[in-house]
């Protein structure tokens, strides 16, 4: 679980946009897709050694459930979801 926590913080801020996501505690951007009933977004991180893992998010939008996983781990944590809309600008700020 340490390692867990060390790399799926307690909350994260995700902004959506046209087909991308940007994850603002890792200040990294991924892509988002939207099967019916739920949000995936993914985001490549790396470690001190550069080696590639994958950050997967899933929003349940209906259950009101977050899954964030991490497959090359074995790892994933479920928690709450809180929608807010944040100004154009800001995304576009983010997104850059």
């Amino acid at each position: 679980m340490t390692i867990a926590k060390s790399w799926l913080p307690d909350a994260s801020t995700h902004v959506l946009r046209s087909g991308r996501s940007y994850h603002v505690e890792y200040g990294v951007s991924g892509s988002v897709e939207a099967p019916p009933d739920r949000i995936i977004m993914r985001y490549p991180l790396y470690d001190e050694n550069g080696v590639r893992s994958v950050v997967k998010y899933t929003y349940l939008p209906r259950k009101n459930v977050f899954i964030a996983s991490m497959q090359e781990y074995d790892l994933n944590a479920r928690g709450t979801c809180q929608v807010s809309k944040i100004a154009e600008a800001a995304a576009k700020q983010l997104m850059r």
